[in-house]
């Protein structure tokens, strides 16, 4: 190539824990970083480097407090062990070596990077300032350590795998600005107990919730007209739902292996129920349904496995019950 790309840094040493990266290297631009070295506590950066590769910057050091970019550099500066955007108006990674417990953003930020704060297990609160428009993916993913996150109403955008297993994660609340929820956002956050969503949210994204082990019970609002595959699969301990009336189609193992599921409400003129939606819900005994019989044994006749290893519930319609197995 024209250029290289920074993985293996021994040769750069300057002195213990500290590395300076040379802005030339066997007479080529050194122009990426993707690896810094987990016992490096000082970088040095020149301004040739244009890409940074975050994710796995972050995940290569547990160690770095202090980064300084060649003023001259087009694409970054660093402020106070952090790398930014030359403008600082995108956060681009937060270092591991910090070790702050509570985080508060910069008010001149308005875009956190994907996985800007990666596998950090130090961080328990992180406040987002107004100046925020959006979070990128990945950008607190396996943050095993953070128990609350205020997000304000500034922001627009919310990228997927955001907050993916953020196990001590305890509540959480959307601001009414997101309109769509995207893939993966909170799967895997096993502590999560508490969720506000926003009163406009049109779309909630695949493997949303997954696994979300401690969710007992989830308001769904109103405008509310796609639930994503594997949405809420998993929720062992989610005990009630109602599925708002503009959604049309429960989606694929959408509350698939619900097993503390009890009561689910269809407010909706649903047209099909697809694969294993209810799947291994065994604790299921009542679904209020706001048709007819008749139009309930039509989407039940549709036999898609979607209720199988469910319990033996009973469908109460506006004219009558069912009983599964289907009379």
């Amino acid at each position: 190539g024209e250029s290289y790309s920074v993985v293996g840094l021994e040769s750069f040493y300057v002195k213990e824990h500290e590395i300076v990266i040379p802005a030339e290297y066997n007479g080529k631009p050194v122009t990426r970083i993707e690896s810094i070295g987990d016992d490096i506590t000082r970088v040095t950066i020149p301004a040739t480097v244009v890409e940074i590769d975050a994710r796995s910057v972050v995940s290569s050091t547990n160690s770095l407090t202090v980064i300084e970019i060649d003023e001259n550099n087009p694409c970054f500066k660093a402020i106070d062990g952090s790398v930014y955007s030359k403008d600082g108006k995108t956060l681009i990674f937060y270092s591991h070596g910090k070790k702050d417990e509570v985080v508060n953003i910069p008010d001149f930020v308005t875009v956190i990077g994907p996985s800007a704060f990666y596998d950090n297990n130090t961080i328990k609160s992180v406040v987002i300032p107004n100046s925020v428009t959006k979070i990128s993916a990945y950008a607190f993913d396996q943050c095993y350590s953070i128990v609350n996150v205020t997000i304000p109403e500034s922001v627009q955008i919310i990228e997927k795998y955001a907050f993916f297993y953020c196990t001590a994660l305890e509540a959480i609340t959307l601001p009414e600005s997101i309109t769509q929820m995207a893939d993966a956002l909170f799967a895997g956050c096993t502590k999560l107990a508490n969720v506000t969503l926003p009163q406009n949210l049109k779309n909630i994204g695949h493997n949303a919730f997954a696994n979300c082990t401690s969710l007992e019970s989830i308001e769904l609002p109103a405008a509310l007209q796609v639930i994503g595959y594997n949405a809420f699969e998993g929720c062992s301990s989610l005990k009630s739902v109602t599925i708002p009336k503009m959604v049309s189609v429960i989606s694929s193992c959408a509350f698939r292996e619900c097993s503390a599921l009890t009561t689910v409400a269809i407010l909706s003129s649903i047209q099909s129920i697809e694969s294993e939606a209810f799947a291994y819900c065994k604790s299921l005994k009542t679904i209020n349904f706001s048709g007819s019989v008749e139009t309930w044994k039509s989407i039940y006749g549709y036999r898609n496995n979607w209720d199988e290893g469910a319990g033996d519930f009973t469908v109460i319609c506006t004219d009558g019950e069912v009983k599964r197995p289907l009379e």
